[in-house]
């Protein structure tokens, strides 16, 4: 299975990783999923790709629209991650590593304030080990990066514009 993915203008190499998918594929009545889930040697990373940098978003008229109603993207988001999470839980999936809900985001008009700001909003909705009350789920963090701080973090893998 490849361990190559296009998302939102974006390729994505975990060749290196010792597994990932994509967990958006399959649909589960109302439940939303995450883009990848990908396992490394220490953790497992849940990957949400949002991209309006890209020159496909560029071109759309909304591709601020986020920005305009942030409570909704946060709500959308934290529930990418929930859901995910709960999803995996049913199949019988464990975490015996860490879990960091990872939401990739390119966007030149979202500046250091506005990204901090986003953390905080998103990382009081998603929920935390001791909330889940799993022994399958050892512990859960939550970062915003775009391709180079996530490139600085997990440099195994590689992400290029498609």
């Amino acid at each position: 299975m490849s361990k190559v993915f296009i998302e939102s203008g974006l390729v994505f190499d975990f060749t290196s990783s010792e597994c990932a998918y994509r967990a958006d594929e399959v649909s589960y009545n109302v439940l939303s999923a995450v883009d990848f889930i990908v396992q490394t040697r220490d953790e497992f990373l849940f990957v949400e790709v949002k991209n309006p940098d890209s020159e496909e978003s560029k071109q759309h008229p909304n591709r601020d629209s986020f920005l305009s109603d942030l409570s909704e993207f946060v709500d959308k988001i934290a529930t990418k991650f929930k859901d995910t999470l709960l999803k995996e839980l049913a199949m019988g999936n464990e975490f015996p590593k860490p879990i960091v809900y990872i939401l990739f985001l390119e966007f030149d008009r979202f500046d250091a304030a506005q990204r901090r700001l986003l953390l905080e909003r998103i990382g009081s909705h998603i929920p935390r080990f001791h909330e889940i009350g799993y022994k399958r789920v050892e512990r859960i963090s939550f970062a915003i990066c775009d391709a180079a701080e996530f490139l600085m973090s997990y440099s195994d893998f590689s992400v290029i514009p498609k």
